[in-house]
């Protein structure tokens, strides 16, 4: 069972999300990738309830129902991100972040200290001028980004291409995505059916009301963090293959080498989208700890 519900910004527009498990459960904040959206959080719904927890999937703005915000920084979300806790009756919570998400657990994890728990970081991505990172993701990602950094305007069409592409038919955009250099893993994960129908609802919902929320996170994305790693003191625990090319291992080796209590899976043979698959339970149970 879920439940779908807005709350209002302090700072104007309103954020969607989707609110999974029991209403008891230990509450847990699940952070989409990108692109993605509050139906991300299905794909884990039935690990974390196995384990007691109570996932809520928000979306960050421009994404799927959530309004569109100008100049939407790290901070924005973590304040967004604790009055969704308030309001939820949440004073201390868990987060878990998966790829394009983790940056965003992570500047919960920060600056929100004394509420978070414990963080969950799945295919983390990090700042991206890390050593080896750019180099080993897939050719179109990086000429995206170099695109993006010249002529963002340019990449702004390209995505409402993609758009147009994903409402139209999310499988056959799939099906384009795994001939993007993705190793046999991610092949393999993105192959089943029932996986396949799972990300593309989330992609296709994430595009509901434009290209706005992809384009903001990948400039986000290339901005400076205004967040230190070192400030968070819950426990962390990281889960990266070794054969990622949408986020290379290096994102996730960096950010296990700079917060002061982390621990890591390092998993060989590994995509990006297997260890979602095929790790969750993982995810779950180290969240669920006291």
């Amino acid at each position: 069972m879920y439940r779908d519900a807005f709350f209002n910004s302090h700072r104007g527009g309103k954020i969607a999300y989707r609110d999974y498990g029991p209403p008891d459960g230990k509450p847990v904040f699940y952070f989409h990738g990108w692109p993605g959206s509050r139906l991300e959080g299905g794909l884990f719904c039935a690990s974390a309830r196995e384990f007691g927890l109570r996932l809520v999937a928000p979306e960050r703005p421009g994404y799927g129902r959530s309004s569109s915000r100008q100049d939407y920084g790290w901070k924005d979300w973590v304040e967004d991100v604790g009055q969704l806790a308030d309001e939820l009756g949440m004073d201390r919570f868990r987060v878990m972040g998966m790829s394009g998400g983790g940056p965003h657990a992570c500047a919960v994890s920060s600056i929100l200290s004394r509420r978070i728990l414990r963080c969950a970081l799945v295919v983390p991505m990090g700042p991206l001028d890390v050593p080896g990172g750019f180099e080993c993701m897939t050719l179109p990602q990086r000429w995206l980004i170099r695109m993006a950094r010249m002529c963002p305007w340019a990449v702004r069409g390209l995505m409402q291409l993609g758009r147009q592409c994903l409402l139209r038919n999310p499988l056959l955009a799939l099906k384009i995505l795994v001939r993007s250099g993705l190793p046999p893993a991610d092949l393999q994960a993105l192959a089943q059916v029932e996986n396949q129908g799972a990300f593309a609802a989330s992609m296709q919902e994430a595009f509901q009301g434009g290209v706005q929320g992809m384009f903001d996170d990948g400039m986000r994305f290339m901005s400076t963090w205004d967040f230190d790693l070192t400030q968070i003191v819950c426990p962390v625990h990281v889960w990266h293959g070794d054969e990622d090319t949408v986020v290379p291992i290096a994102y996730g080796r960096y950010l296990a080498a700079h917060m002061p209590d982390c621990q890591a899976d390092w998993l060989p043979g590994e995509g990006h989208f297997s260890v979602a698959l095929h790790w969750s339970n993982d995810f779950f149970k180290f969240l669920a700890q006291e």
